[in-house]
């Protein structure tokens, strides 16, 4: 697990840093050869452009263009700031450096193999400037790849949020620790973290990474975490992963899944969460609903166990619930919610369910209730269902998720490309963000399958990360042919539940990862 930091807190932990510095630029330095070094590793050919605005980031761009040189690279400088970092700019130019001016004579793909984003800094906000966007458009549609220095020029760092005009970046270098836009923003590609050391001159210094971890724990401040779905790294306890029954176990004893899904006017969506559900865990899972749905689901699915909708939910033997995929918004699935939300088991609550709750405020004071009384509600909507749930849209997905949890006192999956799950803790809401690495699992029924995965794991008590990444790596299984990658339906991402599961509980997974439009994080 790796923790994202907001710009402040990055901040506050490089003071001590800064002030221990013997030279100009120390800091500075130190970065700019991270970059340098990356910008190498990178294998690209042809003279290097680096893109420079005032302030820092511009500097470290100079620095590493100081450094490049030094190793036998061609480097071209261009000044987008009003306010070029003075030494940097001098050093630049003492080694070799030319700074050019806009517009450009020759063609920016024949002439240059790579280029570094130096424009804006951490706290930059906004899209790029007329003359810094004509550039980049420039250097993206000749498909010269671009470094990012911290995070994408025209992406905000405590958000993720992009501007209409951003640097889309190839990879990112940052420092000490991620910051949020890295969890969040598909700009930022392939993420290296590399810490920042000050040992010659300060050796009781940790490094940067260090510090800021025990600031954060220290403060008590709400965490951000991320996981990355596609890669080993992330579940470093694997005991709760144990997947095989014990030697006294049997189909009630280890976490029954209940299925309040589907409908006679959408069928699949109960068919589809209760096969992920059984295809997710050994123990039963029962299905409540009228006769037509049952048979639908028993038919599909011969193991599980059919209970009449009329039948109290008080008398159904479940270890967590899952309600409202396909099941409709009438009175009727109003009331059933209702005493789903009355029992004492942890409850999934999604699609339809979140609409119905949307517009009762006494079901939302008894999820608050819930949460009070230390039993487990977990919201799963997607971007409408969440603007329906709060009256807004998602803007800031990490602040978003915290607010609806903060709000309603329970867990959140907000559902996306890169999920985000909220959850209240002693000093906040803390928050994991599950970067799913590709994005199969966008399809109808997909998120039917999650929510019976996630009800699936609910109730064996598992944190909610572990179904996200399985659901995940199960939509990237399905798509994958003997020919290559294509397009897969919400069945398919159900039926590869099992071999998603398997993979997540090896130990030696480290290195196969998967393919896909996503960025990686490397420490």
């Amino acid at each position: 697990m790796t923790y994202c930091y907001t710009v402040a807190e990055i901040r506050d932990a490089e003071r001590p840093y800064l002030d221990a510095q013997t030279r100009d630029d120390e800091l500075m330095l130190h970065a700019a050869a991270a970059v340098a070094e990356v910008a190498e590793g990178m294998g690209t050919r042809g003279r290097v452009l680096l893109l420079v605005g005032s302030g820092g980031n511009g500097g470290d761009a100079l620095y590493a263009g100081r450094d490049l040189l030094a190793a036998g690279r061609a480097v071209d400088a261009v000044l987008l700031g009003k306010n070029p970092h003075e030494r940097a700019l001098e050093a630049f130019r003492d080694a070799g450096g030319q700074v050019i001016q806009l517009p450009l004579e020759n063609s920016i793909g024949k002439r240059y193999g790579l280029a570094i984003d130096g424009i804006v800094g951490l706290g930059g906000r906004g899209p790029l400037r007329v003359s810094a966007a004509g550039i980049v458009e420039e250097i993206e549609a000749a498909r010269v790849p671009i470094l990012a220095v911290d995070v994408p020029s025209g992406v905000e760092a405590d958000t993720g949020r992009a501007a209409e005009k951003h640097v889309h970046a190839a990879k990112t270098v940052t420092f000490g620790g991620l910051r949020y836009a890295h969890a969040m923003a598909e700009a930022c590609g392939d993420v290296i973290l590399r810490d920042i050391r000050l040992d010659r001159v300060s050796p009781e210094l940790p490094g940067l990474g260090e510090t800021l971890l025990a600031n954060a724990l220290a403060s008590g401040a709400r965490q951000v975490a991320l996981r990355h779905a596609l890669e080993d790294g992330l579940i470093r306890d694997r005991s709760s992963l144990v997947l095989e029954p014990g030697s006294a176990d049997h189909k009630y004893s280890t976490g029954v899944t209940g299925i309040a899904a589907g409908s006679s006017r959408y069928p699949g969506a109960g068919v589809l969460c209760a096969t992920a559900a059984v295809r997710a865990t050994s123990p039963a899972v029962i299905y409540r609903g009228d006769a037509e749905a049952c048979a639908r689901v028993t038919t599909a699915l011969p193991t599980v166990i059919a209970r009449a909708d009329t039948e109290p939910v008080s008398e159904i033997r479940v270890d967590a619930w899952v309600v409202g995929p396909g099941r409709g918004t009438g009175e009727d699935a109003a009331r059933e919610l209702g005493e789903i939300l009355g029992s004492e088991k942890p409850v999934v609550v999604d699609a339809d369910a979140l609409t119905v709750l949307a517009r009762e405020e006494s079901l939302r004071q008894r999820v608050r209730d819930r949460g009070t009384a230390g039993l487990r509600t977990i919201m799963t909507p997607h971007a409408g269902e969440y603007e329906r749930l709060m009256g807004r849209p998602v803007a800031a997905p990490i602040d978003d998720a915290r607010a609806l949890a903060s709000d309603l006192n329970c867990e959140v999956l907000l559902k996306g490309r890169r999920t985000v799950i909220a959850a209240p803790g002693e000093s906040g809401v803390d928050v994991v963000v599950v970067d799913a690495g590709s994005s199969w699992a966008a399809t109808p029924g997909s998120g039917d399958v999650l929510s019976g995965l996630v009800g699936a794991w609910v109730a064996r008590g598992a944190e909610l990360y572990v179904p996200a990444v399985i659901h995940s790596r199960s939509a990237y299984l399905a798509a994958r042919t003997e020919f290559g990658p294509a397009p897969c339906d919400a069945a398919a991402i159900a039926e590869s539940i099992r071999p998603a599961t398997a993979w997540l509980s090896q130990s030696d997974n480290q290195s196969e990862g998967q393919s896909g439009t996503g960025g990686t994080i490397s420490l």
